[in-house]
């Protein structure tokens, strides 16, 4: 309880440092806060792999997924904090900024997303987050589905409203926009009958991107059908299998929901049970009190068992689990 309301007062601080004290002429002592937080979870974390207690390859499938957003958001931390430090140096340099506060906000919606391993605790969350996790992987894989005909279309119809377009940057954006928002129901379809009112032929203007281009007159007739043809290969025919699969997936989990809340449980109480007990950021105190313990005048840890001792007793963690849950069959 202690470490979950730590993590949450770091979000609080780490959200009020996003909305109201970032900025590019000077460091905030919250920053440098937040610095050394981010610090003592990456050294408690290298510290776990370290001692075996966090396998990122080969751990249970659900909590592994939050030891490597875990891992994910401390590299984006020091990332955008590396970006803002060289903001700071060359204070000309805007976009450096704007490339921090980006990092800055997707990192804070991964620390955010990580705490959600608290729900494991909860009987009704703990299996849902489960779903959650197994449907999201198979939304990755659907996704490439869909980006490929999402990338077929864009160009097929690009290629035909506006021939002959200057390669650069923004031209590969407004090239996909057309087919990302279409997926949602946004077509912009005042965009394929504008005849030049809000629009031009002037190359200088159109690749400049101050006005949008006029589209050509057999692109206004050929486009439509391609996109009706393309929102009902995407949007009818590709996001309905997606239910579908997504609800084939769930299914077992759904059967067995009891069972997978136990097994959560006990994983995750194994896992804090082999973390140092002091919440970040007062786990970079953890070399004083290794000192101590070789004093022997306290022992904030037990003693670390050797690799046979350990496999011993995970042995015996798996057993008194499988008993506990066939206790709990016999009960029902």
């Amino acid at each position: 309880m202690f470490r979950y309301t730590s993590f949450f007062v770091f979000l609080f601080i780490y959200a009020i440092f996003l909305i109201c004290v970032l900025e590019v002429e000077r460091f905030h002592w919250s920053e440098w806060l937040l610095l050394l937080w981010v610090a003592s979870m990456a050294a408690e974390q290298i510290n776990q792999i370290l001692r075996n207690e966090i396998n990122l390859i080969r751990g249970p499938v659900d909590l592994n997924v939050f030891a490597w957003l875990e891992a994910f958001a401390i590299l984006l931390f020091l990332l955008a904090w590396l970006l803002r430090l060289f903001a700071y140096l060359n204070p000309s340099s805007s976009n450096m900024m704007n490339w921090a506060r980006a990092a800055f906000s997707v990192d804070f919606m991964a620390f955010t997303v990580s705490a959600l391993e608290l729900c494991y605790t909860i009987k009704f969350l703990g299996p849902l987050l489960l779903m959650i996790i197994r449907m999201l992987k198979t939304l990755l894989q659907f996704i490439i589905i869909v980006m490929v005909i999402c990338f077929a279309y864009s160009v097929a119809s690009e290629s035909v409203l506006y021939p002959q377009s200057r390669l650069s940057p923004h031209l590969i954006f407004f090239v996909m926009r057309k087919a990302f928002w279409a997926m949602f129901g946004e077509f912009n379809l005042n965009e394929l009958e504008d005849q030049g009112t809000s629009c031009t032929n002037d190359p200088d203007v159109y690749n400049n991107f101050v006005l949008d281009r006029c589209p050509t007159k057999a692109g206004r007739y050929y486009v439509p059908p391609l996109l009706g043809i393309y929102y009902i290969i995407v949007n009818i025919l590709l996001f309905n299998l997606l239910i579908a699969i997504l609800n084939y997936k769930i299914e077992p989990v759904a059967l067995k929901s009891k069972e997978i809340w136990q097994h959560q449980t006990v994983q995750l109480t194994i896992k804090y049970s082999r973390v140092i007990f002091l919440p970040p950021p007062f786990t970079l105190l953890a070399p004083l009190l290794w000192w101590c313990r070789t004093q022997e005048s306290y022992a904030p840890f037990p003693q670390i068992p050797d690799k046979t001792k350990r496999e011993e007793l995970q042995r015996l963690e798996v057993e008194k689990q499988f008993a506990y849950l066939q206790s709990q069959n016999v009960h029902k």
